[in-house]
């Protein structure tokens, strides 16, 4: 059975995907700076807030697979306080890319990013993963350095 963490659980994505993740007979595990009111039983919770940086490496180490989908802000939020989007998002993120790397039981990782926020105003109304980047909010220029740090450390 797959060892599985979801990183940002206690979220409303997060929530659906560590039930379906469940169904699918994994041991799953969540880490969030909130434990989530309705936390399903076998699931586990542990305070990332909690962690000193040698306590999350082992921790880390010790999944097969990981999902990230944790993120504090939002589009709009991001515009109150551009720095406080870049110090709780990107530098966490990063910090995890790294500890993650030198695994020995990781097999898969998976960033979420955004819908489109990377993309900016388009000028169609379809648009592909080839489409040029041009985000217009710090949220989506954050989510688009923490997917270009994901690509350099894969």
């Amino acid at each position: 059975m797959d060892n599985c963490l979801v990183i940002g659980g206690s979220g409303f994505i997060g929530s659906y995907v560590t039930k379906e993740l469940m169904a699918s007979g994994r041991k799953v595990s969540i880490l969030d700076v909130k434990e989530p009111p309705d936390l399903p039983r076998p699931v586990s919770f542990v305070n990332y807030s909690s962690l000193e940086e040698g306590e999350l490496a082992s921790f880390l180490n010790s999944y097969h697979e990981i999902i990230d989908l944790a993120y504090l802000s939002n589009p709009k939020t991001s515009f109150d306080d551009p720095l406080k989007d870049i110090i709780e998002n990107l530098q966490s993120t990063v910090k995890i890319f790294n500890l993650v790397t030198h695994s020995k039981s990781l097999k898969k990782f998976l960033y979420v990013s955004s819908g489109g926020a990377i993309y900016g105003n388009t000028q169609q109304e379809w648009i592909d993963e080839a489409h040029p980047t041009n985000p217009v909010s710090p949220y989506g220029i954050t989510k688009l350095a923490i997917e270009k740090y994901g690509f350099m450390f894969c």
